[in-house]
């Protein structure tokens, strides 16, 4: 599984198909240091694509609130513990990401956006791979001022959900 967080760069939102042109990649510091004046203080656009070896759950017409985004996806992580199954609305458009409970250490993750992509995979290689996705964006986004006091917060949280979550260890490579 390959999972990538992209910032919109600012007047690009009305392009109707996004290419890779129109984001920066969040672990280009460089980049993102370049349009951080331009940035909107409130609102980061941006999107998380999501590839499996044979499909794509999330790609780049996908984009939203990308730091709300992650936060949503911790947020249906720590329900799913509960309640053995989640969902969530994206912050800004219909999209949903829902989990749910199959069999042994198995769930079934989905992504309804114009259709509904689902693939079935082990719990802790999904979550350690979400987790570890969401602590890495959180990290490279913390050095833009208007993000960083939020996403010092989100990489804590990161890490009690995965204390909480995973018998295997997250920080692994994927």
């Amino acid at each position: 599984m390959e999972i990538n967080s992209y910032i919109l760069k600012p007047g690009h939102e009305m392009i109707p198909f996004k290419t890779y042109a129109d984001f920066v990649n969040v672990n280009d510091i460089g980049k993102l240091l370049e349009v951080e004046k331009d940035l909107d203080n409130f609102y980061l656009d941006g999107v998380i694509e999501i590839k499996t070896n044979d499909q794509t759950l999330l790609e780049l017409n996908d984009w939203d609130l990308v730091d709300q985004l992650w936060s949503y996806i911790l947020n249906i992580i720590e329900e799913y513990n509960i309640n053995g199954e989640s969902e969530v609305y994206f912050p800004d458009s219909p999209n949903k990401i829902k989990i749910k409970r199959m069999y042994n250490d198995y769930l079934m993750f989905s992504i309804v956006t114009d259709k509904e992509r689902k693939i079935i995979i082990n719990k802790n290689e999904i979550f350690g791979i979400l987790l570890k996705k969401a602590k890495d964006f959180f990290s490279s986004i913390s050095v833009l001022k208007d993000y960083k006091d939020g996403s010092l917060k989100e990489i804590e949280r990161v890490e009690k959900i995965a204390g909480d979550t995973l018998e295997a260890d997250y920080n692994r490579e994927y």
